[in-house]
């Protein structure tokens, strides 16, 4: 075993911090000049869980491993995570969508069948072309039956039930007749 640098501390953690920094600088994300950081942030990870150790749960040496081998695993994820930050790119709502002259922002891409042709999002005139539908459904319903529709638009049959204090039983048999009555009208296509 090599010269255990850090006085008063356990030789088998002092050894196995050396050789987790060498491995970890042989994963490419860090440099050899990091070797003595690395070591340090190992120790100290090390020392601060020192105490929380009892001997009727593991032996010693398992237990330095283990807290050794988390904070470099906790320490690869976070240069990693750092690396991946670098393909991010802000973009605004109000820039080009493309590099040309082209006066389409990106917030109108939904509008004219998204960047590359796919129209994820329906287009503004489809939403409210649905929305004077549901409307025209609504007020063809009797009273009863528009206060379902309203409630069923809006809540969950529990949460319905419970805002017209009733059992959740009747108001689902509610719901049901307004089903069958939209099933026999002049919406049944949407069903």
């Amino acid at each position: 075993m090599p010269k255990n640098r850090y006085g008063g501390v356990d030789t088998h953690a002092a050894f196995f911090v050396s050789i987790k920094a060498k491995s970890m600088i042989k994963t490419g994300l860090f440099r050899p000049e990091d070797k003595e950081d690395i070591e340090q942030e190992l120790m100290m990870a090390y020392l601060k869980d020192e105490g929380n150790f009892k001997g009727d749960r593991a032996e010693k040496d398992v237990f330095t491993r283990m807290v050794i081998n988390h904070r470099s695993i906790q320490m690869i994820r976070e240069i990693t995570a750092d690396k991946r930050k670098v393909r991010i790119k802000e973009v605004s709502l109000d820039q080009p969508a493309f590099d040309d002259e082209d006066t389409l922002l990106i917030d109108q891409l939904d509008d004219t069948g998204g960047l590359w042709g796919d129209k994820p999002f329906e287009s503004y005139a489809d939403l409210s072309i649905q929305r004077i539908d549901i409307l025209k459904i609504r007020e063809s319903l009797p009273g009863e039956l528009q206060q379902t529709f309203d409630l069923v638009m809006e809540h969950t049959i529990s949460e319905a039930a419970e805002i017209l204090k009733i059992p959740r039983t009747t108001f689902s048999s509610r719901v049901k007749k307004l089903k069958e009555y939209l099933m026999q009208s002049q919406f049944k296509n949407y069903f």
